[in-house]
């Protein structure tokens, strides 16, 4: 028996992997208030991210009417529509069409809920002439009202030549 020897592995103490109830405890807490930091500095992103789309909705339905009116050399209507088949009043966040008389060539659905547009002169219809150009002027507002207001939206404006312009604005209170 003495000249047996016992195996080194068997000597050795197993060392146990993974993280201590101390070390899982301040990880939780430092993920907690990261969490915390980042999560105002997301819903911003996806505000402006809303916002910036529905400006572009309203571009390109802009560019369409024009682009219809000088093709089909007739007057093309954007207008305020809820139910996508003709012209209604009501408010453009419920909707808008692009109309060459009783034929609609373009839908756009409803904004999202808590987000609105409001057209400085309560415009409900324009008006694309066989040019391309506008009988008006106009300008958009597009914002938010719920679920808190937001304090910026983004603007889009229309000159008689119907070429749009969009910028960000900043609004106290969106109405």
């Amino acid at each position: 028996m003495l000249g047996k020897s016992i195996p080194i592995y068997l000597c050795l103490h197993k060392r146990h992997e993974g993280f201590t109830l101390l070390e899982m405890m301040v990880a939780i807490s430092v993920l907690a208030i990261l969490v915390t930091l980042a999560i105002p500095s997301f819903s911003e992103a996806i505000l402006s991210s809303k916002l910036k789309s529905y400006s572009s909705y309203m571009v390109s339905s802009i560019y369409l009417a024009r682009g219809e009116a000088l093709k089909r050399n007739t007057t093309i209507n954007l207008c305020v529509s809820g139910d996508g088949l003709k012209c209604t009043a009501g408010n453009w966040e419920n909707g808008w069409i692009v109309l060459s008389r009783d034929q609609v060539i373009h839908r756009q659905q409803a904004l999202g809920k808590g987000y609105k547009v409001i057209e400085l002169s309560d415009q409900t219809d324009l008006r694309f002439q066989s040019s391309g150009l506008l009988s008006q002027t106009a300008t958009f507002t597009i914002c938010r009202t719920e679920p808190t207001p937001g304090s910026h939206g983004r603007s889009v404006s229309l000159s008689i030549t119907a070429k749009p312009f969009v910028a960000k604005t900043t609004r106290e209170v969106c109405v």
